[in-house]
């Protein structure tokens, strides 16, 4: 069972991970936080997020590892993959890997919020 509105936020950079926890928390949602993909399995594994947000380059496990862990595992909690690498080649394998959604970094506050109520259906 998915916890509502609960997303997991896994970035390696503190930084950021504090600026989209406050505006998914601004918008109503509570956050878990990852600094790495292995940690973020775990999490996602002990609590259930109602969707993940996912940067690609973190050290120990990056994003592409975690969208292939998840896709073994037939998870289906969203996965929203946010890069500054906006190649085609690059989308499309996260696609590829199960990716619900995908935001270029820099993006606005908006974008995340809208993009995490539609792949939630909040």
């Amino acid at each position: 069972m998915l916890s509502e509105k609960l997303v997991l936020v896994a970035d390696d950079s503190r930084t950021s991970r504090l600026f989209i926890c406050t505006f998914l928390e601004n918008a109503g949602y509570k956050t878990i936080q990852a600094e790495n993909g292995i940690e973020a399995l775990n999490r996602y594994n002990e609590q259930k997020p109602c969707c993940i947000v996912l940067d690609l380059l973190m050290p120990e496990m990056d994003g592409f590892e975690v969208l292939k862990k998840l896709k073994e595992m037939k998870s289906e909690t969203p996965v929203i993959v946010l890069s500054a690498d906006v190649q085609e080649v690059v989308k499309n394998e996260c696609f590829g890997y199960g990716a619900e959604a995908f935001l270029s970094k820099p993006f606005k506050k908006e974008e995340l919020i809208e993009t995490v109520e539609r792949v939630t259906n909040t």
